[in-house]
């Protein structure tokens, strides 16, 4: 054996190359019968991370039997179960597997869709000893593919001393037993937690003495609709800094307006909340202060409300008031609602309507994808780029409802004051017309600036000059790759992609140049110095 192959590294790294080859898994399990030095790191790169108990239990060899169960209401399914009690040593090599695995995440992997697990081996393999049955698990998803409601109570042995990370899909008004809940609050090294599935009194009372008791955790994410008493305590979690929830329709104005704790949510970095309508963030929103928040995700699930502009500009001016002006640094917006509105000039969302969120100065993302209708102009991009100097990405519902005519829309000129005031700019789509501002043969569009992050944009449909456009283009992004149309129309794609092949042969040209004015001045400055 070469002398490279007794560095772990270097091995280590071999087997997890191989592992995601196509048979990686089967040449990881030559490479542990291969010798005793490569048997420790292939197994671990093999049963690092599962999805199913079944090649586990088949460790158990002859104590488990598959067997094909078919019939007309139910699909082929091969199902694993126990033919006699397994022996010592077929314990010792289950065990030995066992403790390398670290991730059991379900997936969609087909190779596994057919096979499900007898209730009967987990009674066999939860019967030998009462220690984790994975001591190095650190992420959990339950319940695991091919596994039935009535196996909950064997997810006890799942849960190890090390387990940072668990889902838990819990089914319809159900109650996580006392059993299971205690030894859960055992898990010191817990950190994440995501509780899914649907509303129900008993999942509701799971998830209330749950995060009562999980004072460590540093994430949380929970897709059954929460309640205020859930949010009062979720406020009191002095280490959490993720939070992802939903929160049901507000029937009525008499919603509380208070967390009622001091100091809450002390850490909180990053705020995903999904509600039915902007009514509904508002009510979260004014419970108490955001102060640390940096990243705010707002998902509504409905767009009934036809005076969105106005509920859209009070939500800006009570987070002026609610989170901290240097902290916020990412702003996304969201609807569910499908397909645009047709435009209407009363309902459509204006410059004095975003004018709030330019209060916040340290703002790296905007985005806005809400199918709403829109009424914006080149002077309210030039005005949100000198508000916010550190934008990197700005999104404006390309997919909303703009003005019909398109000389009241955005136009490519918006993009100067976006190279010029936010030269960390990487990306930004809106329905840009492809016209461009007079600019004199001696003058450069962007005045010397270029934004050199950017790779692609979005633009709108009409394209009026394709040689002025890619000279524009080209002066701004030297590095620009893809312009993508959001027209329909087979010649308006053509004429976008004209502009983009002449932006890439623009931007060699400018190249050389530069290349070349370098190499002149570099030749030039000794002679100027050996004259004087």
């Amino acid at each position: 054996m070469h002398q490279i192959f007794r560095l772990d590294e270097i091995f280590e790294a071999i087997c997890w190359f191989v592992k995601y080859e196509s048979d990686g898994g089967k040449t990881l399990a030559a490479l542990t019968r291969t010798c005793r030095t490569f048997e420790n790191v292939a197994l671990a790169a093999l049963w690092e991370s599962q999805d199913s108990l079944v090649p586990l239990a088949r460790c158990l060899g002859a104590a488990i039997q598959e067997t094909w169960k078919s019939n007309e209401n139910i699909k082929p399914t091969n199902i694993l179960c126990t033919e006699r009690l397994p022996t010592l040593s077929e314990w010792k090599r289950e065990h030995k597997h066992a403790l390398f695995i670290k991730t059991f995440v379900s997936s969609q992997n087909p190779s596994i869709l057919d096979h499900s697990i007898d209730t009967t081996v987990f009674i066999a393999l939860f019967a030998h000893g009462s220690m984790p049955f994975f001591p190095n698990l650190q992420e959990f998803q339950w319940p695991l593919r091919g596994i039935s409601d009535g196996d909950i109570p064997f997810i006890t042995r799942f849960l190890g001393p090390k387990l940072e990370k668990i889902t838990l899909n819990m089914p319809n008004n159900y109650k996580l037993d006392m059993l299971t809940l205690d030894h859960l609050l055992t898990i010191h090294a817990l950190k994440e937690m995501s509780l899914k599935g649907e509303a129900g009194l008993g999942s509701l009372l799971s998830i209330r003495e749950l995060i009562t008791r999980s004072v460590q955790l540093r994430a949380f994410t929970c897709t059954i609709p929460l309640d205020l008493t859930h949010v009062r305590i979720l406020a009191t979690l002095r280490s959490l800094h993720r939070l992802s929830v939903i929160m049901p329709p507000m029937v009525d104005e008499s919603f509380e307006t208070s967390v009622g704790c001091d100091d809450p949510f002390p850490v909180l970095q990053t705020l995903t909340l999904a509600v039915s309508n902007l009514a509904g963030a508002l009510h979260f929103i004014q419970l108490c202060p955001f102060t640390h928040v940096a990243q705010f995700e707002l998902e509504i699930q409905e767009n009934s409300l036809p005076d969105s502009p106005r509920y859209l500009e009070a939500l800006g001016t009570l987070m002026v008031k609610q989170f901290s002006s240097k902290a916020l640094q990412a702003f996304r917006l969201t609807s569910e609602c499908g397909s645009g509105l047709p435009w209407d000039t009363t309902k459509a969302i204006r410059a004095s309507t975003l004018r709030p969120f330019l209060s916040f100065r340290n703002l790296a993302m905007f985005h806005l994808d809400a199918n709403w209708c829109y009424d914006l102009h080149n002077s309210f991009i030039e005005e949100a780029a000198k508000a916010w100097p550190s934008l990197r990405y700005i999104f404006l519902d390309p997919w909303g409802s703009w003005p019909v005519p398109r000389d009241r829309r955005l136009t490519l000129a918006c993009f100067l004051p976006l190279v010029q005031h936010c030269p960390r700019i990487r990306n930004f789509a809106g329905l840009f017309e492809g016209c461009v501002p007079y600019i004199s043969d001696t003058t450069r569009p962007g005045n010397g600036h270029e934004a050199e992050f950017v790779r692609d944009i979005f633009v709108g449909h009409s394209v009026s000059d394709i040689e002025a456009v890619a000279l524009f283009l080209s002066d701004l992004f030297p590095h620009l790759e893809q312009i993508r149309s959001l027209s329909e129309a087979d010649d308006t794609h053509a004429r976008w992609e004209e502009v983009t092949k002449k932006v890439k042969e623009y931007t060699l040209v400018r190249s050389q140049m530069k290349a070349w004015y370098k190499e002149k001045d570099a030749t030039a400055g000794p002679k100027k110095r050996s004259e004087t």
